[in-house]
């Protein structure tokens, strides 16, 4: 198994346990299914709210590095535009 193929399955594993799903050790194709479906499920859902604003809060999301400036570092954490469509 390479680095990359290591690392994807640790990620979609912890994936898995964010979103309470069955973990599919033999086939992790299940397994990411799975979690599409549920996500799927949340974003149809029509009392969940705004699901954006609760998936991507801001505040959870690491920079990777602090620049010292709470402005910089805040303005990585939001998509930008350019002529009116995401970079």
């Amino acid at each position: 198994m390479t680095r990359f193929q290591t690392e994807f399955h640790a990620g979609l594993k912890r994936l898995a346990e964010k979103l309470q799903v069955q973990i599919h050790e033999e086939s992790p194709q299940v397994t990411l299914e799975a979690c599409k479906l549920v996500v799927e499920a949340l974003v149809m859902a029509k009392d969940s709210g705004n699901i954006r604003e609760k998936l991507m809060n801001k505040n959870a999301l690491p920079l990777g590095f602090d620049t010292g400036d709470p402005i910089m570092n805040d303005a990585g954490k939001y998509p930008y535009t350019v002529q009116g469509g995401r970079i």
